[in-house]
């Protein structure tokens, strides 16, 4: 890999792929080679020379690789993604999808009357027990209060759905249009 080389994020990835296959075969290469019983003819032609070499050219493997793998880094934390009023970097796109997301709507689906629809359940039972008619059950005011809008939850879980089938769609295009600086 040249180091003027050009590439946006989706190729840097395909050439991470491409040297981590070519530093799996150099290794088994290291592997094969990097010994043999003493006294024993070389396995190949110019054994310890062929070792070295394949030393040095995992060593340069692996540099590129770090190298394309930091400006893969950088980039993504430069390059934002935008859907409706979610704004956020690739980075944290990236973060969401391997787990924030799920953060995300335990918070959203947290927002919930349960706690109050158990209380006037109970609420009930006591009123009926103690033989309430449904006008004296209104008067002692058996409805739910709660501590959050429910159209602004069901609207953030709406966006949350909504952005979850769209994040690979603009990761993808941001993954093309974003060229790394190498």
């Amino acid at each position: 890999m040249s180091q003027l080389q050009e590439l946006n994020i989706a190729d840097g990835l395909k050439e991470l792929k491409v040297l981590a296959k070519k530093m799996v075969v150099t290794a088994q290469n290291i592997r094969n080679y990097s010994s043999k019983k003493k006294g024993q003819p070389d396995l190949i032609e110019k054994q310890q020379e062929f070792v070295r070499s394949e030393r040095q050219k995992y060593e340069d493997l692996l540099r590129n690789w770090t190298a394309i793998k930091l400006s893969i880094q950088r980039a993504n934390l430069d390059t934002n993604i935008e859907y409706k009023e979610i704004r956020m970097t690739l980075a944290e796109a990236i973060i969401w999808k391997q787990g924030k997301k799920d953060m995300e709507y335990t918070l959203w689906n947290s927002f919930t009357s349960q706690a109050a629809d158990t209380q006037i359940g109970q609420a009930k039972m006591v009123a009926e027990k103690l033989g309430l008619t449904e006008a004296q059950m209104v008067e002692v005011n058996i409805v739910p209060e709660l501590y959050y809008d429910e159209r602004e939850i069901q609207a953030k879980k709406e966006i949350l759905l909504e952005f979850q089938g769209r994040v690979d769609a603009l990761i993808d295009a941001a993954n093309i249009r974003t060229v790394l600086k190498l």
